[in-house]
C-alpha cells in the first residue's frame, strides 16, 4: 500500500531557432496525487551459484487527478494568439502488474529481467528492463 505525490514545475521558454513558427512557453505548476495498493510475492530458491527469485506484482492504483496539465503556449510568429497543450487523461483506476527473475550470486554479481504493465481503460503502457550488476 502506498501513497505517492509528485510536482511538475514549466517555466517560460522559447524556441528561438525556428523564426515564427518558434514556441513560446509560458509558466505553468502541475501536481499529481495517486494511491496503490497491491501485492508482491516473492519465493527465492536457493541454488549452489546463489539463489533465484522468481516475483509477481498485483496492484490498484487510484488516481485522484488532482490536477490537469494544460500547458499554455505561443507561435513567436503571433504572441498573442495563444493555445494550450493538454496532457493525456490515464484514467482514475488502473491494474499495475510486474514480474521479474532475478538471480543473485554468491560471488557478488546479479541479473535480472523484469516486465511491468499500467493497465487502464483508455491508458496502457508497458516495459521489459534488464539489469545486470557487478559489486566490488
Amino acid at each position: 500500500m502506498g501513497t505517492s505525490s509528485g510536482g511538475l514545475n514549466v517555466a517560460n521558454g522559447n524556441a528561438g531557432s525556428a523564426g515564427g513558427l518558434g514556441l513560446i512557453v509560458k509558466d505553468r505548476q502541475a501536481n499529481s496525487l495517486s494511491s496503490q495498493v497491491g501485492v508482491h510475492l516473492a519465493r527465492p530458491v536457493k541454488l549452489s551459484q546463489g539463489a533465484l527469485v522468481p516475483l509477481v506484482s498485483a496492484a490498484w492504483k487510484y488516481d485522484f487527478q488532482i490536477d490537469k496539465l494544460s500547458v499554455p503556449a505561443a507561435f513567436q510568429g503571433a504572441p498573442n494568439v495563444g493555445f494550450a497543450m493538454n496532457s493525456r487523461n490515464l484514467g482514475e483506476n488502473r491494474a499495475v502488474l510486474g514480474a521479474e527473475v532475478a538471480f543473485v550470486s554468491k560471488t557478488g554479481i546479479s541479473a535480472s529481467l523484469r516486465y511491468g504493465a499500467d493497465l487502464g481503460t483508455i491508458f496502457v503502457s508497458q516495459a521489459m528492463t534488464g539489469q545486470l550488476k557487478v559489486s566490488f
